[in-house]
């Protein structure tokens, strides 16, 4: 076995389930299917896309003791061609959508017919579709598509909410994700932070008091958050994207905010934090599934959207 895999054993004979990740709220995600399973040998593709990847993926390897396997790759299509060379009965990925995983799964398909699908929920877009690209026609009628969900290699859909899904895929097996993403991060608080967020101690030492407030952004903070965040009097955070890497848009999430986070811990675990240290906490984003599953009665999410850029940030800082 090669340096990027540490195995543990697994009792002989028994199906061995695979898993995609390509960022590290997935990885949570992965482990709470992982427990749901109930003891199932279970690997971890994890993509070194995002900050801190080949830290994550070390501590997974010493921490993580529901993963039999923790692999490294350096891109999702390589870990999903990956799962024709082990004995997986079912293999859990993060997207279904475009030409290349398309291809990679009818490939896998035909290698090993008895090998199953499963999208599991990563985000917001598995509710919101978008109206992507579509692929080209050849790749259309060998099952690609657009939308997540969709794809015609895909058999099963794990979700924290069904019933939200069974119209948009009346063909697809909804699986329920029994624990909330906060839930399971609550739960495993001292594991999480071990695999993510090693400086804990040093970031959150003089973290306490009445207010503050977190800014989540996409992949591009938007300049008038990073303006209404350096014109905050009380203590304000920033957690970039964890796919950015730009160093010029680092060097203004630094000007703009008191401090910020390693991009590689999951905006939920920073919030249990938070919400423990302060009074109130604002969270700003530009749309995070984290809103969506994250309830607390001390924090209070604001969208940024196009149409109030501007004038929500107002609101805020009159608000109580």
């Amino acid at each position: 076995m090669g340096p990027d895999a540490m195995r543990r054993p697994s009792a002989s004979g028994r199906p061995v389930i695979g898993f995609i990740a390509t960022k590290p709220i997935q990885i949570v995600t992965c482990m709470s299917i992982a427990h749901q399973l109930g003891g199932m040998p279970v690997d971890l593709h994890v993509v070194r896309s995002f900050a801190d990847a080949d830290g994550v993926i070390a501590r997974l390897r010493s921490r993580a003791q529901v993963f039999r396997c923790v692999r490294a790759a350096p891109h999702r299509l390589l870990a999903l061609a990956a799962q024709g060379g082990d004995a997986y009965r079912k293999v859990f990925i993060d997207s279904d959508v475009g030409a290349r995983p398309t291809v990679m799964m009818w490939l896998l398909r035909r290698l090993r017919p008895q090998l199953s699908f499963a999208l599991y929920e990563e985000g917001l877009s598995l509710f919101e579709p978008r109206d992507d690209e579509r692929p080209w026609r050849v790749f259309e009628w060998l099952g690609a598509t657009p939308t997540l969900g969709e794809g015609a290699f895909t058999d099963e859909v794990w979700t924290y909410s069904p019933e939200e899904l069974r119209a948009r895929l009346p063909g697809k097996t909804l699986s329920r994700i029994d624990e909330k993403p906060a839930d399971f991060i609550r739960r495993e608080h001292a594991m999480l932070t071990e695999v993510f967020w090693p400086s804990f101690a040093t970031d959150t030492s003089d973290l306490q008091g009445q207010r503050c407030c977190f800014y989540l952004p996409s992949w591009q903070p938007d300049p008038r958050s990073l303006d209404y965040l350096a014109r905050r009097t009380d203590h304000t955070l920033l957690k970039l994207h964890p796919h950015t890497r730009s160093r010029e848009v680092q060097a203004r999430a630094r000007a703009a905010a008191d401090r910020v986070l390693p991009a590689a811990v999951p905006a939920e675990l920073v919030l249990s934090t938070l919400a423990q240290r302060f009074q109130q906490v604002d969270v700003l984003h530009d749309g995070t599934t984290t809103a969506r599953y994250f309830d607390a009665p001390n924090v209070r999410f604001f969208a940024i959207d196009d149409d109030e850029q501007a004038s929500r940030p107002h609101r805020l800082a009159g608000s109580s």
